[in-house]
């Protein structure tokens, strides 16, 4: 998970994604991170 945000992270430094190409990718990041998460959650409660 953290290689995704990192990677999405320096393709912006080095000007390779714009900035509202890279708010989207951390949207996206964060709903990925949080339906794992959930998903984890879920399987420990059964």
């Amino acid at each position: 998970m953290m290689l995704i945000y990192m990677g999405n992270y320096f393709d912006l430094q080095r000007q390779k994604i714009s900035k509202k190409e890279y708010d989207r990718r951390v949207r996206l990041f964060i709903v990925l991170l949080f339906i794992v998460i959930a998903v984890l959650t879920y399987l420990k409660r059964r």
